[in-house]
């Protein structure tokens, strides 16, 4: 016959231990090390039985509702992730980054020979038979494209470049997400469709300049910034040809199980590219478009900016791969 109150007074011992352990220092087991989180472990697994016994054999309510909360309270200090600060989260954040754009090299090369296909093509159609201009120039760029031909670009105020960079950090990754969004819904293809029409657009820029002599000045102008908010459109749209791809051709495995495999890589090229959009708004706010910094050292720090991406996509974290 079970009697509760012998059994009560052989484990209660053990409990206030594990209960302690739990309080120790007012950070549970985290502080523990060694022996007590031996103890901590071994008597925890003691007391998951002793609850599932009482639940069964005892009828003191108040027992097993003590033991309930206390087995509760030590799974999940002892099984739960260990806190990481915020430093290590953005370095793993980092590195995971740099990893995924080599892991889908295929994609991001992809996108970039669409964007560039779609300028030289704009460029030398436009430059061996003039008369096709209408079709690469919309009405509405013709003030913006005579601003180009015509150069330097006017001066800004400290507070005209600080609304500049508030519209460009707002507009320009609002459209990356527009754009991921499309890719996604039309398998990729809406992502095909932007990344040609922007270099259409870039080559009929040059194709203009070309004319006035003003290609130089164009892509100084564009470059600083240019890496980078280029580049993250490039990403992004390789985000959702990736999704895309795989919705089309799964392999072997189902559409679903596909997606979900890809699903992290997607998300990761996502997010960095509306990173690099947004880290372009204030180089174009402050420092592309300004008549006050020579033009020369603009294409210099948009080498440099080209350099430091390429050696984080090409080497970062690359010691850290399987």
């Amino acid at each position: 016959m079970f009697n509760e109150e012998a059994y009560l007074h052989k484990r209660i011992e053990s409990w206030q231990r594990l209960e302690r352990l739990l309080s120790s220092g007012g950070s549970g087991l985290a502080r523990l090390e060694g022996d007590e989180m031996v103890e901590a472990v071994r008597l925890y697994r003691q007391a998951s039985g002793d609850l599932a016994y009482l639940s069964t054999h005892s009828s003191n309510s108040d027992v097993v509702g003590y033991l309930n909360n206390l087995v509760g309270r030590a799974y999940t200090e002892i099984y739960r992730a260990p806190r990481r600060d915020f430093v290590d989260v953005v370095r793993t954040g980092v590195a995971t980054a740099a990893q995924t754009v080599r892991r889908r090299r295929g994609e991001l090369l992809f996108c970039l020979s669409v964007f560039l296909v779609g300028m030289f093509f704009a460029w030398g159609l436009m430059t061996v038979a003039p008369e096709t201009r209408q079709f690469f120039v919309p009405a509405a760029a013709e003030e913006n494209f005579k601003h180009w031909t015509e150069g330097p670009h006017e001066g800004r105020t400290g507070g005209e470049s600080i609304l500049a960079t508030s519209f460009y950090a707002g507009n320009n990754p609002r459209v990356g997400i527009m754009t991921i969004g499309l890719s996604l819904a039309t398998f990729g293809g809406m992502a095909v469709m932007i990344l040609f029409e922007n270099g259409v657009l870039v080559g009929a820029l040059a194709a203009d300049c070309s004319k006035t002599g003003a290609v130089f000045f164009l892509f100084s102008s564009i470059l600083p910034h240019g890496v980078s908010e280029i580049g993250g459109m490039i990403v992004t749209s390789a985000a959702g040809v990736l999704m895309g791809r795989t919705v089309i051709a799964p392999g072997k495995r189902s559409r679903g199980d596909a997606l979900r495999a890809v699903g992290k890589d997607a998300a990761t090229l996502a997010i960095l590219g509306l990173i690099m959009i947004a880290l372009a708004a204030p180089i174009e706010g402050f420092f592309s478009f300004s008549p006050f910094i020579p033009q020369w050292f603009k294409l210099i720090v948009g080498l440099l900016a080209l350099t430091a991406w390429l050696s984080y996509f090409i080497g970062y974290a690359k010691t850290d791969e399987a």
